[in-house]
């Protein structure tokens, strides 16, 4: 009879050995882990005080205010789909495999909170603490345990005798009936295998932004923006969101400004 692996075989780690473990990733952790991970979003950080804004007012003519608008965003790697210089209106578009550092920055202030690192420090911490307390108030050896798991292991071979042949009957029955139910299995089983192993297309990040440049004077221009984003599976479009992003606004109304410097 082929041997079978049951909890009785089986021999867990002890709280002792589970508390050393631990005692190890917490050291281990505490010097290699404490350092906080490198913030690729860091830049952004200036513009966490400033209130929510998509449109800006810039001190020139709106044809040198446009023309600076379009230089800087195909510079961030925007494509330009439409343009119209007379009514100061421009589309652009961007793919992008994640989704823009300004959008990941937003997400980190909504859900600001304890960061990763901290949290597993705290859960070591707790596991170790419960550990040394169980072992100071526990020193027994653990040879009477060892005992009753080889009790338990004579008890369950034991049963495994007694049981082995209604075992093997069940076995050749269920064995019977499939031979007999199962016949469109080597036909269907490698078509559905194939679909189900077929790996989905990798998901991307179509930005969608419209600007407008209207002047408000003859040396003032105000410029608008609106942003959408769609998310794509393959070719798919899977869900579009308009959003309100300040750290995208502002830091592309200071790629513009910048580009206006140079003229």
């Amino acid at each position: 009879m082929p041997s079978q692996i049951t909890c009785a075989n089986m021999k867990f780690p002890t709280l002792k050995s589970v508390t050393i473990a631990v005692s190890f990733c917490f050291a281990f952790y505490s010097i290699v882990g404490c350092s906080a991970p490198v913030r690729t979003t860091k830049y952004l950080d200036a513009y966490d005080s400033l209130p929510y804004k998509d449109t800006i007012t810039v001190h020139a003519q709106a044809r040198v205010a446009y023309n600076a608008a379009i230089v800087s965003l195909q510079k961030r790697g925007y494509v330009l789909t439409y343009n119209d210089p007379a009514a100061g209106s421009a589309n652009f578009e961007m793919n992008s495999p994640t989704k823009l550092p300004e959008e990941q920055k937003q997400s980190e202030v909504d859900n600001a909170g304890p960061s990763v690192g901290t949290v597993i420090l705290v859960v070591l911490a707790i596991i170790l603490i419960v550990g040394i307390i169980y072992l100071i108030a526990n020193s027994s050896d653990d040879d009477s345990q060892d005992h009753k798991k080889d009790s338990s292991k004579n008890d369950t071979k034991n049963s495994q005798n007694r049981g082995g042949r209604d075992s093997r009957n069940q076995f050749h029955h269920n064995e019977r009936y499939h031979e007999h139910h199962d016949y469109i299995g080597p036909f269907i089983s490698p078509m559905v295998s194939q679909v189900l192993s077929a790996p989905p297309p990798n998901p991307s990040y179509l930005y969608v932004l419209s600007l407008d440049a209207t002047a408000t004077s003859d040396s003032t221009t105000e410029i608008q923006l609106k942003t959408e984003r769609l998310d794509l599976q393959g070719n798919e479009i899977m869900n579009e969101v308009q959003f309100e992003n300040k750290y995208l606004n502002y830091s592309i109304f200071d790629g513009i400004g910048k580009e206006m410097e140079r003229r």
